[in-house]
Formats: C-alpha cells, structure tokens, sequence
C-alpha cells in the first residue's frame, strides 16, 4: 500500500512597479493540493494487480489580486482598483511613475479539480510478458474571469487603436482620485457574472506484450485506445454556429458535437535485436501513434470575454466606485453595445484530437569497453493539429472622447 497527500500553498506580495509604492503591489496566491493512493497486489507467482487512486486540486500561478489603499477604493466584485494611469506624471524620489496596479489579469478565481483511478494487470509466462490497463479521469475546471466580474468589463491592455476598451474613470487630480470624486466615467457594463464550469470525462485501456521471440530478439507489441466525452459546461457559457454564415447559438451546453478520438485505436511496436548473438551489436527500433487529447482550454474552446449585446455608460460627474448610482450632479447617458471582441474563432463544429505518428530506428555498435557507436533515425508526422483564424470580425465606431463603439450585427 501507499498513501500520499502533498499540500503546496503559495503567498508572495511583490512591487508592481520599478518604485516602491506600498502598499500597491501584486498578490500571487496558489494553492495546490494532491492526494495519491497506490496498492498493488501478487495474486499468484505470475499474476499481479497494480491499482493507483489519486486527486488533485488547483489553482493556477497567476492568480493576481491588487492590494490597494483603501478596500474601498476597490471596484465592486473585484479583488483590486484596477490600474492608474497618470497623464501629467508622477515621480516618488527619483522615480518616475506611469501607472499603478494591474491592468491585465487573466484570471479573479480559478479552481481545478481532476480525479484519476487506473488499475493494471500483468502476466508472465515463457517468452511473454503481458499488461492489461484502463484509466478514468475525471477533469473539472471552474472559472471566473476577470471581464465576468462585478460591473467591469476589460478586453484589452493597451497597443493598437481599439485594442483597449475597458472601463475608465478620469480624475483631476490625485486628491480627487484619494477622495473618490471622478469627473468622468466610460466603459461597457456586465450583469451578474456566470463563470466557466466546465467538464471532461477521459477513459484509456491499453494492452501490451513484451514477447522474446529468441534469444537475441525481443518484440514490443501494443494497442491503445482512447476517447474523450464533450466538454460541457454547467452555466451554459459556450457560443456555437451551424455554419459559418449561421446564426450563433448562445447559452449551449456542450462545446462541439460527438465525442473526439473516438476511433482512436493507436497501435504501438517495437523491437530489440542482437543481430550476432554478442551483445555488441544491437538494431533497435520502433513505431506507435500518440495522441494530445482535447482537454482543459486546448484548442477547441474560449473563454468568452463579453456575452452578445450589452449596455455602454458615458457618465459626467459619476458616483464611485459604482458609476450607475445616480448622484446629485451626475449625467449619465445609456447606449446599446455590441460584441466587443475582435472576432470568432473558427472551430470544427466536431473537433479533431491533434495526432502524430512517430518511429525511429537505432543502430548501436559496441567499440570499446567505454566506447559506443550509436547511428539513429527519428520520424514524426503531426496531424490534425490545434488552428484557428479571425473570421467575421467586428466593425467598430469611433465616436466622440474616442470611444470604441461595436454596434450589435455590424461585422
């Protein structure tokens, strides 16, 4: 038997900027947990059962949370008061200071869950030596992204014209800013945020026999097989066309149709050759088809950063750190907003598990009682590889204050 539990907490609080300003600073926290259970069992002199259990929860590195000044000061459903920007500059010592605070965090909260149980069993007798296996896993992802919580919304950090349209406030001064008191407001408001919740189920069974066919020979033969259930979603979060040109379906559950690597039956061989019976000269060689299977957000899903439609607030005189409070003195002015991103990722409605075929072939030589010749051939051919390209982007306005205005259906 074997039992193991493994707890990795991570807590470190480091100056975002080349000035020490506290306490503004980023806040990486992670916290990682794993448990594994392992037996294994003779059954008979020839027969033995190897069973392993094991768990793992996560939560990725770059966690990021601001600790501001004042929690206060703190956007409603957020973690930290975004970033500043000073226009007319600002310096600490000898220090020039553009901005302070965090302006692109990829993630509030994301926890991971993957539960694992594999079971083989081997058999020898004569030449052959025999493994049977399968194994379950069960993934889990739970995500909340930053453009999902609270009001604020924020798709870009900065570049390009129109590659930063999150919310801005605009104070006249730092004593403004210490005191909450913006003269402007502009930025796309969310409703409540519905995080990522998604879900994969993984099986795999293999058998393998390493047969020594003679003396100086040795066959490796195997097969495996694989399939992946949809990844699904709880919330509902997945947007998915028929066609290109089709209309877009919100709120789906699954990410794609059908289960992927469902035919995926991958032989594997190998052999090992004493070609003179003398230990010093040996051909060894091989061929088997792997598999990157479709798991987590590799290649086949997006995060949405914005939900279709939306409501876009120009304010004067806005109340903070909630500009949708009417205050005495606040003017504040609704539109419609369309789709901010910068386009749709194509991806086949069923997706393809990226694959690759790899074989190579050794030939070793002895020289020496130190000394080895050894002349190798590697191959690999990948197919059915991860891809997407921008199709049907969004059109954007520019309208006055130089707001980046998508209008819904213009593409």
């Amino acid at each position: 038997y074997f039992l193991r539990y493994t707890l990795d907490n991570a807590d470190v609080i480091s100056p975002k900027t080349a000035a020490s300003v506290p306490p503004w600073a980023d806040h990486v926290m992670s916290v990682n947990q794993t448990l594994t259970l392992a037996e294994t069992r003779i059954i008979a002199g020839s027969l033995i059962n190897e069973f392993r259990a094991g768990f793992v929860r996560y939560t990725p590195h770059d966690v990021l949370h601001l600790t501001g000044p004042d929690p206060t000061m703190h956007f409603p459903g957020t973690a930290g008061s975004g970033v500043i920007t000073f226009t007319s500059g600002y310096s600490t010592g000898n220090t020039s200071i553009a901005t302070l605070g965090v302006a692109g965090r990829p993630f509030e909260n994301a926890t991971g869950n993957i539960y694992e149980a594999t079971d083989s069993v081997s058999y020898v007798k004569g030449g052959h030596s025999i493994k049977i296996g399968a194994n379950l896993e069960r993934f889990q992802d739970n995500v909340l992204e930053r453009t999902m919580s609270g009001i604020y919304q924020y798709t870009g950090s900065g570049g390009s014209a129109g590659a930063n349209y999150g919310d801005t406030y605009t104070f006249q001064s730092i004593q403004n800013l210490l005191a909450g008191q913006a003269s402007n407001f502009t930025g796309p408001i969310v409703g409540t945020p519905v995080g990522t919740s998604g879900r994969v189920w993984l099986f795999g069974s293999y058998i393998q026999d390493d047969y020594r066919l003679r003396s100086n020979l040795t066959l490796n033969l195997g097969v495996r097989y694989e399939f992946l259930t949809p990844y699904s979603d709880r919330n509902k979060q997945f947007m998915l066309q028929n066609t290109l040109a089709g209309p877009v379906r919100p709120e789906q559950q699954n990410a794609y149709s059908g289960n992927t690597c469902s035919g995926c039956v991958d032989p594997r061989f190998g052999f090992a050759w004493d070609l003179f019976s003398n230990s010093k000269t040996v051909l060894k060689g091989g061929f088997g088809i792997f598999r990157d299977q479709l798991l987590h957000d590799k290649g086949y899903y997006n995060i949405p950063t914005e939900r279709l439609g939306g409501t876009f607030l120009s304010a004067a005189n806005p109340n903070f750190p909630d500009p949708t409070v009417a205050i005495p003195g606040a003017v504040l002015n609704f539109a419609n907003s369309g789709v901010g991103n910068a386009g749709e990722n194509v991806i086949p409605k069923l997706a393809k598990t990226p694959s690759a075929m790899q074989w190579n072939l050794t030939l070793e030589q002895r020289l020496g009682a130190n000394t080895t010749l050894r002349l190798a051939y590697l191959g690999s051919h990948g197919y059915h590889l991860e891809g997407g390209y921008p199709l049907n982007t969004n059109t954007y306005q520019v309208l006055p204050g130089n707001i980046y205005y998508y209008p819904p259906g213009v593409h």
